[in-house]
């Protein structure tokens, strides 16, 4: 899947996209992905929704926060600035989970939007949002889980020692997610992050980005293609062989530069 985005008079932003995604250890796909443009303005979606386990159907719950935002994406003024929007989106897409699950049921969700040369995104959960560029893997989204609450109280108090964090019993017990009686925490960015030629980001479930060390997950993004990189990141955690293996999804989308005329 391909979109063009001009960013001078004579050169265009190429976003080529590719997803996968697999059932793991478990007996259900509660995963749920979305990559869509828009002709009308070279848009692209991609949004990654990684259903509790433990929960009431988490498929539902998923595919509820996938469609929300779909829906509202088709619906986005692209003039004015997109990450309120997509905020509006994924608060509706909590309301309505909570809605038809009662409280007993969630998902993660990460969305980006890439438009006009940049990356809006939002983010509820622990999902993953990496961006590598060059060689250099950076980690966009803030996780919310115990283990990252914990840290950054630790940092406020002046401890950079994170074993207590990394031992907690409850470390991977998520602090925000769709489906919330009322959602109040939301990652996103104040401006839309610019993007450049070469540039990869992956949306993954943390059944990828729990798995894979960052130099496994950088040497995968760094592949010809998106399509490769989906390849060889689901060969990467089946060797993993990790028990209990959770479902696991990515979204890949490479960032090129061509000029007018170039196909």
């Amino acid at each position: 899947m391909k979109t063009r985005v001009p960013t001078t008079e004579h050169s265009f932003l190429t976003f080529s996209a590719a997803a996968m995604k697999g059932m793991g250890d478990r007996a259900y796909q509660e995963d749920t992905y979305v990559i869509e443009t828009r002709r009308d303005c070279g848009a692209m979606l991609a949004m990654v929704a990684d259903g509790m386990g433990g929960m009431q159907d988490g498929r539902l719950a998923s595919r509820t926060a996938v469609s929300a935002v779909k829906e509202a994406f088709r619906r986005m003024d692209m003039r004015a600035p997109i990450a309120p929007r997509l905020r509006e989106a994924v608060v509706r897409a909590n309301d309505l989970i909570f809605a038809r699950l009662n409280a007993d049921g969630g998902s993660t969700g990460i969305a980006c939007v890439f438009h006009d040369g940049g990356l809006d995104y939002v983010g509820v959960g622990d999902s993953f949002l990496l961006l590598r560029r060059g060689t250099t893997l950076y980690h966009l989204n803030r996780r919310q889980n115990v283990y990252y609450a914990m840290c950054m109280q630790q940092l406020i108090e002046g401890v950079t020692d994170r074993t207590f964090a990394e031992r907690h019993p409850e470390r991977h017990a998520l602090t925000g997610y769709l489906g919330m009686k009322e959602l109040r925490d939301v990652d996103m960015l104040l401006r839309p992050l610019p993007l450049y030629h070469g540039d990869t980001v992956m949306l993954c479930s943390d059944g990828i980005g729990d798995v894979l060390s960052d130099d496994v997950i950088s040497a995968c993004m760094g592949a010809a293609t998106p399509e490769e990189s989906c390849r060889r990141i689901e060969e990467q955690v089946l060797a993993a062989a990790s028990s209990h293996q959770d479902n696991y999804t990515a979204a890949v989308i490479r960032v090129t530069e061509t000029m007018e005329g170039e196909r």
